[in-house]
């Protein structure tokens, strides 16, 4: 016997966009614990290193929540 495709409530695309986003998101987070261990250890390099991907992350997410949220509200929206 074939199993029928499962459907799921979102679209690939929108799940995809939304697990980008949890992703960016913890990661951000635990730049946050690197710099910490990054200042501890006094190596300011590093510091700057980890703070400029946590700048970038953020930008990333930003970017990301937008498209989130545009694609969810079109999914919401009659046809």
């Amino acid at each position: 016997m074939t199993q029928e495709p499962q459907q799921t409530p979102i679209a690939n695309e929108q799940f995809d966009l939304v697990s980008a986003l949890y992703h960016l998101m913890e990661g951000s987070q635990t730049y946050g614990t690197y710099i910490k261990d990054a200042e501890q250890a006094n190596d300011q390099e590093v510091v700057q290193c980890f703070r400029n991907i946590k700048q970038q992350s953020e930008k990333d997410i930003e970017k990301l929540r937008g498209l989130v949220a545009q694609r969810l509200s079109k999914s919401s929206q009659p046809s």
